[in-house]
């Protein structure tokens, strides 16, 4: 009876050796398939950008302010501007003062001009590069998109055409350019072109309705627009950016305005009179829930989303 326990416990460790060789030689799966640290624990996440934003709080004074994207810390950053657009590293802010465009750090300090024509000056849109700046200008009588190097030399015509032409952004990949136009029975419509003004064509949405406001995703798959197509209120709406998917994405009795992607992608924030009052609102893209960010007697509207931030503003 001895012999055989000993026996026994001699095929019992012989399997155990046998079972643990077994799962050592098991492949691990693809990395692919593995959760990674960044997928767990995210490295950022929205908290770490911004949104601009112009208001005329303070006493009727229109004026650049910057708070974070829960709505909270609304501070002034530039006086006396209107519509902004930030750096690609979001350090600098550029946005529209009194006909001309002017330049402040993110955290208002060390404000300079940027271009001062002849003709008013808006919409400006930074490049993805961070060497130039498009915006609208009607130096030559009619609103053309212009592009001008933060190097000083003299801004570069793109569009010519006896329409108007507005509100130009960037492809995230710095090569195109969109915008709106109402060159085409006038309605005013989304173009893109290259970034040296070459190959202007309509977006085909159809049937052809008024499109206003583009704003490209940061993965460059879709552009964020508003239009009036399905109401008579302006809404918000995504296409993809060779025209062909649309979907909407706010359904209101007040009119969605301006929207601006998040630098993740996910939400996009735009301006809305819904609730009485232009207010700024966020959105996100998946499950169409909405928060509203401001919430003042004043007017807040041109929300800009920063890129993710690298320091603090």
């Amino acid at each position: 009876m001895k012999r055989l326990v000993s026996v026994t416990e001699y095929l019992l460790l012989l399997l155990c050796l046998l079972l643990t060789c077994c799962v050592e030689d098991i492949p691990k799966p693809p990395d692919s398939l593995e959760k990674t640290d960044s997928e767990s624990d995210p490295s950022q996440d929205l908290s770490d950008s911004k949104i601009a934003f112009t208001s005329d709080r303070d006493g009727g004074s229109i004026h650049i302010y910057v708070m974070d994207t829960d709505g909270s810390d609304q501070d002034p950053v530039a006086f006396h501007g209107i519509i902004s657009t930030w750096s690609p590293e979001g350090e600098e802010i550029a946005y529209v003062g009194e006909n001309n465009i002017l330049i402040v750090n993110a955290n208002g300090k060390n404000q300079r001009l940027f271009i001062d024509t002849a003709g008013s000056c808006n919409s400006p849109a930074w490049s993805p590069d961070g060497t130039k700046i498009a915006f609208v200008s009607d130096h030559h009588g009619n609103k053309e998109i212009y592009l001008k190097s933060l190097n000083g030399t003299d801004p570069e015509r793109l569009t010519h055409d006896a329409a108007e032409d507005s509100k130009p952004c960037w492809s995230p990949d710095g090569e195109k350019i969109a915008f709106s136009s109402d060159r085409d029975e006038d309605i005013r419509r989304l173009y893109t072109m290259d970034k040296d003004g070459a190959n202007q064509m309509p977006l085909e949405l159809n049937p052809i309705y008024s499109a206003r406001n583009p704003c490209w995703s940061p993965d460059g798959t879709l552009i964020a627009f508003d239009s009036y197509r399905d109401s008579q209120h302006a809404e918000i709406y995504v296409i993809s950016s060779d025209g062909k998917d649309l979907e909407r994405l706010t359904n209101n009795e007040a009119d969605d305005l301006d929207p601006s992607w998040s630098p993740d992608g996910e939400m996009i924030a735009f301006e809305s009179k819904r609730d009485g009052n232009t207010d700024i609102y966020v959105i996100n893209v998946h499950s169409k829930s909405e928060k509203r960010l401001t919430d003042n007697p004043a007017i807040d509207w041109r929300p800009a989303w920063s890129p993710f931030l690298s320091i603090e503003p």
